[in-house]
């Protein structure tokens, strides 16, 4: 469902009876929707961009979580989404966190967190990019940020970006990073 604010305080519902978007587990290999899905309006490609977790693998692997893109020219009708070719052999992909890149918006930037299911649920956290929305390029298969030496950071679902590379000064970029609470 999609809500609006004047304020960003008070929110309403623009449609109660039908969601923007349609929940289909069978065709996506499972649960969709269920994270942190990301949407934005791309200056870039002149409409609006989602990408959301799915349950199968651009190969068409199912049980594995992935992510897919869809856009839309009117928050209303929206694409049929495209699974992404981003998942290394056997590896669970829970976010994108894709958003434009602040100094560049032709280029998005995101912070997947990997999932281990065979190591007590752990997370860390990989880096991908996307030059005009088209494809995705990771410059590593293995962990941008690691769990680290701190034992609780190792717990399940423990690593975690917030969604967007925010420009706080004309100097300085800065994003967020934190175990799931």
């Amino acid at each position: 469902f999609a809500f609006y604010s004047a304020d960003g305080i008070n929110w309403h519902c623009y449609d109660e009876k039908n969601p923007i978007f349609k929940y289909e587990p069978r065709k996506f290999g499972g649960h969709m929707l269920d994270s942190q899905n990301t949407v934005f309006y791309s200056e870039y490609e002149k409409c609006y961009v989602m990408y959301l977790r799915v349950w199968r693998t651009a190969d068409g692997l199912k049980g594995l979580r992935s992510f897919a893109k869809s856009v839309s020219k009117d928050f209303k009708n929206w694409s049929e989404p495209e699974l992404l070719q981003v998942n290394q052999p056997g590896e669970h992909l829970y976010v994108s966190t894709l958003a434009p890149y602040p100094r560049a918006p032709q280029y998005y930037i995101g912070m997947p967190t990997r999932y281990f299911g065979n190591r007590g649920s752990a997370t860390d956290v990989t880096l991908i990019f996307s030059r005009h929305g088209k494809g995705i390029q990771r410059p590593t298969s293995t962990a941008w940020i690691k769990p680290g030496l701190a034992p609780d950071r190792w717990l399940n679902r423990s690593n975690y970006m917030a969604w967007q590379i925010i420009e706080h000064t004309p100097e300085e970029l800065i994003f967020y990073h934190g175990p799931q609470q």
